[in-house]
């Protein structure tokens, strides 16, 4: 999906909305550096929001979220880009965020136990599913979504909503397909196959890795 034809998509989601005064929080981890696609797409989020006239924040956890490079290491900054670390950033730790009735907060799938702390607040609860596996992944036993007051989805496919709503049948899914970013591209580089072998015994691994190369010898 283009870069503009999700701008298009998630402008027509907001129209439903009379105003613009409500804040909108997307809770991220700190990557300290590491390159994310799931970070990544909620960054373009608050961007496009921001973009299109919404009061839209990164929600982190620490006051020592790494925007920047430094000695030990690089930044948000230095694979996301400086755009994005200027994006508007908010810590739960500094205890001076304020958030009102008419305001959302996002939270990924795998932060079960962010919801389980989130669901206090008096705002609009929303679960972010972008990845299969992690559905499940801090849900306790038995719990779901909605005993946390999240009973809205917004994920990025058809499949994924299917599967989410025969988990938990009274959640409400919302489909935003993921843009693909320019920096997600194939590579130039020739493709390296990696063959793996699993065995219950090293002798047994053993035979087939030496006929395996017998029969390919490139």
């Amino acid at each position: 999906m283009e870069e503009n034809a999700q701008k298009e998509l998630v402008e027509n989601i907001l129209s439903k909305i009379d105003n613009k005064d409500f804040d909108l929080y997307f809770f991220t981890m700190d990557t300290r550096g590491n390159a994310a696609a799931g970070i990544a797409n909620i960054y373009e989020h608050v961007k496009l929001l921001g973009e299109l006239g919404y009061r839209a924040h990164i929600l982190h956890e620490k006051n020592n979220y790494k925007l920047r490079g430094d000695v030990e290491g690089p930044g948000l900054a230095d694979w996301l880009g400086e755009e994005y670390a200027e994006l508007s950033h908010v810590s739960i730790e500094n205890q001076s965020i304020q958030i009102k009735a008419q305001d959302f907060i996002i939270i990924p799938e795998i932060f079960a136990n962010v919801m389980d702390q989130a669901k206090k607040f008096p705002c609009k609860k929303i679960v972010l599913s972008q990845n299969y596996d992690y559905l499940l992944e801090l849900l306790p036993l038995g719990r779901r979504w909605t005993d946390y007051g999240f009973n809205d989805v917004i994920t990025t496919s058809e499949k994924q909503a299917n599967y989410i709503t025969s988990l938990f049948p009274s959640a409400r899914c919302k489909v935003v397909p993921v843009s693909i970013p320019e920096y997600f591209k194939p590579s130039e580089k020739p493709k390296v196959p990696v063959i793996t072998i699993s065995a219950r015994e090293q002798g047994v691994a053993s035979k087939i890795a030496r006929k395996f190369y017998i029969q390919y010898p490139i």
